[in-house]
């Protein structure tokens, strides 16, 4: 999987991590996760269905991301919302805490007065704060999201049974990617992660195996 920056790549991503309102799709491909909930900011705003998806899977994998992947992925140019950045790191902040997520709060968001509006949505107090209206978790989680599909991915599993988030990733795309020789500075820039960390992951999972 190349450029989630692109609607439809993001939405076979989204899919994998059990959106119900995504094109349905048997394809199974590698993707960083931070880098998922990066694009997601702005390709949330799709349609209604796809943002109170988006909100909802936030809301669940908010305790497995990692806020320095975040804050990598967003000083590395990408186009997003400041302040619908604001409302996600808000949502994230109830499982882990704003202290883990100051950084991210203090250099990327902003709030404007741009208001989202999608019209069956009622005012909702969280969204107000960031200049925005709208009601994501009026119904419940599993209208949009398929749990088993969720639980099943490869970063849902690793990271939620407290695998380091560099080995879980170095792990899931060498899997993924089989018997392809891909370089460590490939993985490395694919995975955001230093070539260092990589590099001793990668060592440390083939004493393992």
């Amino acid at each position: 999987m190349q450029n989630l920056a692109e609607f439809r790549v993001w939405d076979l991503a989204f899919y994998q991590l059990g959106s119900n309102v995504s094109k349905l799709s048997t394809r199974r491909e590698w993707f960083d996760l931070e880098e998922f909930f990066c694009h997601g900011i702005s390709h949330s705003l799709h349609d209604a269905r796809t943002f109170s998806t988006f909100s909802n899977l936030v809301k669940f994998i908010a305790p497995i991301l990692a806020p320095f992947k975040i804050k990598k992925i967003l000083a590395s140019g990408i186009v997003f919302d400041r302040s619908l950045l604001g409302y996600y790191l808000d949502i994230v902040s109830e499982s882990i805490g704003k202290a883990q997520l100051k950084d991210l709060y203090q250099e990327f968001t902003k709030a404007t007065p741009r208001k989202i509006y999608f019209p069956h949505f009622k005012p909702d107090k969280r969204y107000s704060i960031w200049g925005k209206l709208g009601q994501p978790f009026a119904e419940p989680m599993e209208k949009f999201i398929d749990k088993r599909r969720l639980l099943s991915n490869y970063h849902v599993m690793r990271r939620f049974a407290g695998v380091k988030t560099v080995f879980s990733d170095v792990k899931s795309f060498q899997e993924l990617n089989g018997d392809q020789k891909i370089s460590l500075n490939e993985i490395s820039r694919r995975t955001h992660h230093d070539y260092a960390s990589v590099h001793r992951a990668d060592h440390s999972l083939k004493i393992v195996s």
